[in-house]
């Protein structure tokens, strides 16, 4: 126990220390006394047990205070023990039960001490590590430069932290976070270093996947967007050092891809969009770059072409490749591209003028007739900013109700009386006046528009159709169908259409195009089947300027074929017009179905089909299309011949 000096303890050791010094005085005394005879030696004792007596007990109370006091010592010194024995216990368990691995190592940094966790994470156990320098487990991934700073700042600042990457005791080599701190006695020796690491091999993961997604696209593993912006002013600014050197950035866009997802679903629309992407992938130079914008467009860096001759031949060989037939489902599905290219410096110096004009030159190729490529000129600006001006007029056009239906009257041609009508969509715009259904319906269907102002003519239709009855007038009233349409949904927007307002299903003729039937024939043929089950009629509109196969065409439930006003305008002059017509007429005829033929202008274009056993017709002979209020005022002018209503096999012209 170390000697007390504070002022309360002195004075009691000296107390002590005088009392010791008599007794012993005392004892020479006697001692001196007895050999001299001037006591003998019970006399001597006995006094010197009187002396010994009167002293302890004149400190007798002082002394059993000193003795409480150092058993209260003792037993504090006991306790300090004891806490110090806790304190080392539980930090031998914190050490072990840390989830962080810990190694502890000597001045010479050799390895005293690890924990459990630093032989779960690196596969070592103690017996492997201690006396050993931790640099046996190094990968080899840093440099020597590494390690100098990492001693230098253990030197001089006392700690180090930072990523290292080590090496399992099975080989694999993993990323730790690393901390070390330096430890040093009372004379500012080294005595311990201190290292603390955690495995962040599954955060290292995270970040790279998150890292992935922030630059790749997940469905077809092509780079995105981002990324592809990143690239393209990389090579921008390579390329201003060559300028005889061309880079092209091409648009790639699948035309009427939507008409694959909403038919066929999003599952095999992905597929498509996967083995499209590996084609693309397989015809890029060894120095391009490919990535997925979005939906069903794609993008293209061409960053060092010798010539714009090597651009084109590239582009007209995406359009054969993506072309090529897709097989899903035991289906064969036909895709093709438009594809829109611009090229550096001449049609930008930097990513967004380069990325507008590309896009400006793709909606130029899908106006053109779709499935080919165009170069951008300067001229497709205001083409492209006239379109996106047409866009916004008819989104408006529906906000605001600026659409009309008019009515186009059909007739029987033998008989000059009236057979039925056609809804036809009219758009007067508040932005841009009168609109014809060929400046505007094109752009619908593109922009999936076509939806919702399908739906409006249908409802409009039969709701005029639903009026005319009240009236006492039964007018069959066809509505048309575009591609877009021709959903699986449509049977059962019809269904609605006719109940909400009262109008009947017999009355209704549904007119659809051959390129809608040609997409699914099954689906077709089910949603033929469903609107005939409604009680509605159908109608194949345009009929000979598609692709249809007379073999398909008798599996349809169609009631009545449409002649384009193609074949009708050369007649009856035109001898080959005569010959398909005939054709045409023939086939009906074998089929069971009637025949309606458009664009009928002249009295001897009516005369020669009736001839042909062409059964009625609309054109401008008879009436250009009507208002509403135009076509019931004619219907009621000629249900004035009638005194029972009006039916419309004797309707006059």
């Amino acid at each position: 126990m170390p000697f007390r000096t504070d002022a309360t303890v002195l004075p009691r050791y000296f107390v002590v220390g005088l009392t010791g010094t008599v007794l012993l005085l005392l004892l020479v005394v006697l001692g001196y006394l007895v050999g001299s005879n001037h006591l003998d030696r019970r006399d001597a004792l006995d006094l010197a047990g009187a002396v010994t007596l009167l002293v302890l007990l004149c400190h007798a109370r002082w002394i059993k205070a000193l003795f409480a006091r150092y058993q209260q010592d003792i037993k504090r010194r006991e306790q300090e023990l004891a806490r110090n024995a806790q304190a080392l216990q539980v930090a031998a368990r914190v050490f072990e039960a840390s989830r962080e691995g810990i190694i502890v190592s000597d001045a010479n940094n050799r390895i005293q001490a690890v924990n459990g966790a630093y032989c779960e994470i690196t596969g070592y156990s103690a017996r492997d590590a201690i006396g050993r320098n931790p640099s046996f487990m190094s990968s080899g991934r840093h440099d020597q430069g590494f390690y100098r700073q990492l001693w230098q700042d253990l030197e001089q600042q006392g700690c180090w932290q930072g990523e290292v990457w080590n090496r399992r005791k099975s080989g694999e080599v993993y990323p730790e976070w690393l901390s070390i701190n330096v430890h040093r006695n009372a004379d500012n020796q080294i005595e311990n270093y201190i290292a603390t690491f955690r495995d962040i091999s599954e955060r290292k993961r995270v970040q790279e996947r998150l890292s992935y997604l922030a630059s790749y696209d997940t469905l077809t593993e092509l780079p995105n967007q981002h990324l592809f912006e990143e690239q393209v002013s990389q090579a921008i600014a390579q390329l201003e050092r060559f300028p005889e050197r061309v880079l092209a950035v091409l648009l790639i866009d699948l035309d009427r891809f939507r008409n694959i997802n909403d038919s066929l679903g999003h599952a095999i629309g992905d597929r498509v969009l996967q083995s499209v992407a590996g084609r693309l992938v397989g015809l890029m130079p060894s120095d391009g770059m490919l990535c997925r914008q979005g939906g069903d467009e794609f993008a293209v860096l061409l960053p060092d072409e010798a010539s714009m001759l090597r651009v084109a031949a590239l582009v007209q060989a995406l359009l054969v490749q993506i072309a090529q037939p897709v097989t899903q489902q035991g289906q064969e599905l036909v895709v093709t591209p438009s594809i829109g290219v611009a090229v550096y410096p001449q049609d930008g110096s930097d990513y967004s003028t380069l990325l507008r004009n590309a896009d400006a030159a793709l909606s130029f190729a899908k106006v053109q007739g779709r499935n080919q490529y165009q170069f951008f000129m300067p001229a497709l600006n205001s083409r492209v900013s006239k379109r996106l001006q047409l866009e916004n007029a008819l989104r408006q056009g529906l906000v605001r109700n600026e659409f009309r239906l008019a009515y186009q009257p059909q007739y029987y041609l033998g008989r000059g009386t009236l057979s039925g009508s056609e809804a036809l969509l009219r758009w007067h715009s508040a932005a841009l006046g009168p609109m014809g259904p060929a400046d505007f319906i094109p752009l619908a269907e593109e922009t999936g528009l076509i939806g919702p102002i399908g739906d409006w003519v249908l409802r409009h239709a039969c709701e005029q159709g639903a009026q005319w009855l009240v009236q006492g007038i039964a007018m069959p009233v066809a509505v048309n169908v575009s591609a877009c349409q021709f959903r699986p949904e449509l049977p059962a927007k019809v269904a609605a259409a006719l109940q909400e307002t009262g109008f009947e299903a017999r009355l209704l003729v549904i007119e659809v195009t051959e390129t809608a039937l040609m997409q699914d024939l099954e689906q077709a043929a089910q949603l033929l089947l469903q609107l005939k089950a409604l009680g509605v009629s159908v109608a194949l509109d345009d009929f000979g300027t598609g692709h249809s196969s007379l073999a398909y065409l008798k599996r349809f439930p169609i009631d009545k074929l449409k002649i384009d006003r193609s074949f009708v305008s050369g007649l009856p002059e035109d001898a080959d017009d005569s010959v398909i017509i005939k054709a045409m007429l023939d086939v009906a005829r074998h089929l069971g179905l009637s025949v309606v033929a458009e664009g009928i202008e002249t009295v001897q274009q009516q005369d020669y089909l009736a001839s042909l056993g062409c059964e009625a017709g609309q054109g401008y002979l008879y009436a250009k299309p009507l208002t509403a209020r135009q076509m019931t005022a004619r219907l009621a002018a000629a249900a004035m011949y009638e005194r029972a209503p009006l039916k419309l096999e004797s309707v006059p012209v």
